[in-house]
């Protein structure tokens, strides 16, 4: 069997479990496996992971509360390899609108259950070997939430944040790991 490109360059990432509940862990154990990375360790074992490049793959069960403080924590890590690492929801299921709010929160990607296994792979690719841009404000780091507005640009009903902030492109690849670079 041939494996797809995606599916290839996930094989060299790891993958760090967070759920709730004994259940949910062994669900999130199981998707990341099947998903192709390796290896794939609960939260509580990410030093076997060592410098590789490891995704966050979080179950949608837990708490919102409990999901902001992981997002603030994992984003307040000195080390580029935690603190820009690629963090994931995985949603079991539901209407697809559950997206904002988590995009909002500031996870990287928002994956499905039900999605197929192909879609995965590819969102999870996705965050590899590309320039993503990363905002800082006084109480958010993480991905450009601007990604999941509909308002044009130049439309006057855009929300800016009226804050300052720091913009970052955050370069992830699995052979040479995390670079950031602030953008002026």
């Amino acid at each position: 069997m041939t494996l797809s490109p995606d599916a290839t360059i996930l094989q060299k990432c790891a993958a760090i479990s967070i759920a709730a509940t004994a259940d949910d862990a062994t669900l999130m154990l199981d998707l990341a496996q099947h998903i192709g990375f390796s290896p794939v360790v609960e939260l509580g074992r990410v030093a076997e992971v060592g410098d590789q490049l490891a995704f966050y793959m979080v179950h949608n069960g837990m708490a919102d509360p409990a999901k902001l403080r992981l997002l603030k924590t994992m984003r307040a890590q000195s080390e580029p390899r935690r603190r820009y690492a690629p963090i994931i929801c995985v949603v079991p299921r539901g209407p697809r609108h559950q997206v904002v709010p988590l995009v909002e929160m500031g996870f990287d990607e928002v994956l499905f259950f039900n999605d197929s296994l192909e879609l995965m792979q590819s969102k999870l690719a996705a965050q590899l070997n590309r320039r993503l841009t990363y905002v800082q404000t006084q109480s958010y780091l993480g991905p450009d939430r601007r990604r999941i507005e509909t308002v044009k640009r130049d439309d006057p009903r855009r929300k800016y944040g009226g804050s300052n902030f720091r913009r970052f492109h955050v370069l992830r690849s699995p052979e040479h790991g995390i670079a950031v670079q602030e953008q002026p």
